[in-house]
């Protein structure tokens, strides 16, 4: 994950960077199961990790971002294109805030919490082979 700061002079500067897990679990309602175009609803619940987090327009900065948990939605569909093969496409938010603190490095002091909000919205196309 990358975000750029808008320093005011219509461009943007790379302010840090940081990697990031966030697995997500989902109960998904198939309308039409048994059909050739089976639509399908989720709700679940997302837990991401922040690591390797690091601030990359200053030298002397620390940066930490707290793990969060938030929901996530999901509409998609599977389409049988024979009866052992589907194309599915799916359209998934994820909500994910974190508090990042920021703090010197070489000045041991508490730093306030700022919140971040990311909230993906995440699309895919898969193919699936039925057993």
């Amino acid at each position: 994950v990358q975000d750029a700061v808008d320093p005011g002079f219509g461009g943007s500067v790379k302010f840090g960077e940081t990697k990031h897990l966030p697995p997500t679990f989902s109960v998904q309602y198939h309308f039409n199961p048994g059909g050739t175009f089976m639509p399908y609803a989720g709700l679940g619940l997302n837990y991401t990790t922040f690591m390797d987090e690091k601030i990359t327009a200053v030298d002397n900065l620390a940066l930490s971002l707290d793990d969060s948990f938030g929901v996530a939605a999901q509409l998609g569909a599977d389409i049988k294109i024979s009866d052992r093969w589907v194309v599915n496409a799916d359209l998934r938010y994820i909500q994910i805030e974190t508090d990042a603190k920021i703090r010197d490095v070489e000045v041991p002091a508490p730093s306030p919490a700022l919140k971040i909000k990311i909230d993906p919205i995440v699309y895919s196309f898969s193919v699936g082979y039925i057993f």
